[in-house]
């Protein structure tokens, strides 16, 4: 198996798992795994909050009603979380392939990790599960749309 394949199995199941948390972020008792208070008292440091669930259920989570380009009241199939467009963005590079449809897809997935990432320094908010997505996207964009470039035309004008 490709480690473009591997890759994409794993952004599939952070996405899956972010789904879950999403949907059970607000029944009483229910606790996620990413949900973690990281202590750094011993380098002189306060405890770093890191909770995907808040992150998960922020207006943030629904980027294209985030962005204005659907109404946030708009029914849930034409505002989805980002999660299901990311399973969805995942799935498909499992069952495509490669292309100038991949391509565009890994470009579309790193312009939206690199507006996340960016909002949630903004907030100054850790979602460990988030982090784990970008990482995959930024390696995926990497090798869909970088590494498939020849060496040789690297860098180059013409």
């Amino acid at each position: 198996m490709s480690s473009t394949a591997l890759a994409s199995l794993l952004g599939l199941s952070l996405a899956l798992y972010a789904l879950h948390v999403e949907a059970n972020a607000s029944v009483p008792g229910f606790s996620a795994l990413c949900d973690l208070t990281i202590p750094l008292t011993a380098v002189g440091l306060p405890a770093v909050e890191a909770s995907c669930s808040a992150t998960l259920t922020s207006p943030e989570a629904r980027l294209l009603s985030f962005l204005s380009l659907v109404p946030a009241e708009a029914p849930a199939y034409l505002n989805p979380p980002n999660a299901l467009l990311g399973a969805a963005y995942y799935a498909a590079l499992l069952l495509l392939p490669p292309s100038p449809v991949t391509r565009l897809l890994a470009c579309i997935s790193l312009c939206a990790t690199l507006f996340l990432a960016r909002v949630l320094v903004g907030k100054r908010e850790v979602c460990l599960l988030c982090i784990s997505s970008h990482l995959v996207n930024a390696f995926l964009f990497y090798k869909i749309v970088i590494a498939r470039v020849p060496k040789s035309k690297r860098g180059k004008r013409e």
